[in-house]
């Protein structure tokens, strides 16, 4: 509670910090549960404060991509639950659609289908 009033009085800084714990802890492979928490944290703060568009397009693709490319069941599910809440608001839907048709992650639309599918379905 504490965090999320400081979270709205600098909301910039504090959505920076979230998504860099976010996108530092996918190189750990290691430590899903560090994945799991640090995309609990920037769940948290963009349903309170719904400041998508303080997400960069780079870390928005990040995060698209490690759900693409996860393998673990617990991961790809907050990434999923954290694309759909994404995907509700104007300013990060266009962004998560420009993310799944990149070409660097190789998707067909088919492809495209099962993983928007399983976004909703989380």
């Amino acid at each position: 509670e504490m965090g999320l009033r400081v979270a709205q009085d600098h909301p910039s800084p504090c959505v920076d910090a979230a998504v860099s714990m976010l996108l530092g802890t996918f190189a750990d492979i290691d430590r899903p549960q560090a994945v799991v928490a640090a995309t609990e944290i920037l769940g948290i703060l963009m349903e309170n404060l719904g400041c998508w568009d303080a997400v960069p397009d780079e870390a928005m693709s990040s995060v698209v991509t490690h759900l693409v490319r996860s393998t673990s069941v617990d991961i790809r599910g907050r990434l999923a639950k954290l694309l759909r809440h994404a995907l509700s608001t104007d300013s990060a839907r266009s962004r998560v659609h420009a993310a799944l048709e990149d070409d660097r992650l190789g998707l067909d639309d088919q492809q495209r289908a099962v993983v928007m599918q399983e976004i909703y379905d989380v």
